[in-house]
């Protein structure tokens, strides 16, 4: 067993990182009254697909903790996949999945504001989940070989003229995710998540989720207030859509109205969880940096999007 370490003193170190690696301003959006269809949809594309990896980080967790025989810690993942799920242990109604509200509440300004057609997330997961297994999985040729063929059925599923898949494959998922507006920070990110995800180092995996937990409710307050909310006061949507489309997804997470702060709560839980596992095992460092890399790299994702509109030309 290790040292005894207070979670206080895990929250403290947390609010470090939290201080070197702020919130995203969006600069892009202070010259205008709402955001431009290309800095919406530049948005909407990447925080989507970024988002589809926080349930399985959920589930990673548990898992993870399921070999230290960390049963408070299974326990918590449980509580917060139900959370994420839109059932809340011991809810008897079943709400809607977080990730289907974010799809709603975007989707719905794509079709009021800009009248487009619903985004095809899962197009953009198949590819990121591809460019993943190329990356990290197969060992023997004969498996590679096998994930190859698997990767390529998946991928004709969203894409059927694949053919420079077979030369260049992970070019290929690449190149796609790019054409379809997916910034190269946000594939790095989305790499990093899937690869802790898959680490057998607990306190990398745990370091992570705590600190993307520890981001979430500033991150959502402040997503809400640059690109949502300013096409309700321009009356680009009108109020009772965006109450009834849009507002749920972050009303899931932050309703203060009737005290419901989800974030709060999983932040506060995972802080303790992370304490008492390095109270166990150790590894407080490898927590720490992996807490930092998340915290850098949502940074380095958001900032991409902020700039993007000032790359493009005028």
């Amino acid at each position: 067993m290790s040292e005894a370490i207070d979670p206080v003193l895990v929250r403290k170190i947390y609010e470090r990182i939290a201080e070197q690696f702020p919130m995203p301003t969006f600069s892009m959006l202070s010259e205008s009254p709402a955001p431009s269809r290309e800095a919406f949809l530049c948005f909407d594309t990447n925080f989507r697909l970024r988002t589809l990896f926080t349930i399985p980080e959920v589930f990673s967790v548990g898992m993870t903790l399921g070999n230290y025989q960390s049963f408070s810690g299974i326990a918590l993942a449980a509580e917060i996949a139900a959370d994420e799920a839109g059932r809340p242990l011991g809810n008897a109604v079943a709400g809607p999945v977080h990730s289907a509200l974010l799809g709603q509440a975007f989707d719905c300004l794509r079709r009021e504001v800009f009248e487009l057609p619903p985004l095809d997330a899962n197009r953009l997961l198949i590819l990121m989940r591809s460019l993943a297994n190329l990356s990290f999985g197969g060992g023997e040729p004969d498996e590679s070989l096998d994930l190859r063929e698997m990767v390529f059925a998946e991928l004709t599923t969203v894409n059927p003229c694949s053919s420079s898949f077979e030369e260049h494959p992970q070019n290929f998922c690449r190149e796609e995710l790019l054409r379809l507006g997916i910034l190269p920070a946000t594939v790095h990110y989305c790499l990093s998540q899937i690869s802790s995800q898959r680490s057998p180092i607990a306190q990398r995996l745990l370091g992570r989720a705590t600190m993307h937990e520890f981001l979430a409710d500033g991150l959502l307050e402040r997503i809400e207030n640059s690109f949502c909310r300013p096409y309700l006061f321009l009356k680009r949507v009108s109020v009772e859509t965006y109450r009834e489309r849009v507002a749920p997804y972050f009303l899931a997470h932050r309703d203060e109205q009737h005290s419901h702060l989800v974030e709060c709560r999983h932040a506060e839980n995972m802080l303790n969880l992370l304490a008492e596992h390095i109270s166990t095992f150790g590894g407080l460092e490898i927590a720490t940096k992996a807490a930092a890399q998340f915290a850098r790299e949502q940074q380095e994702l958001f900032e991409s999007i902020s700039n993007f509109d000032e790359a493009e030309p005028k």
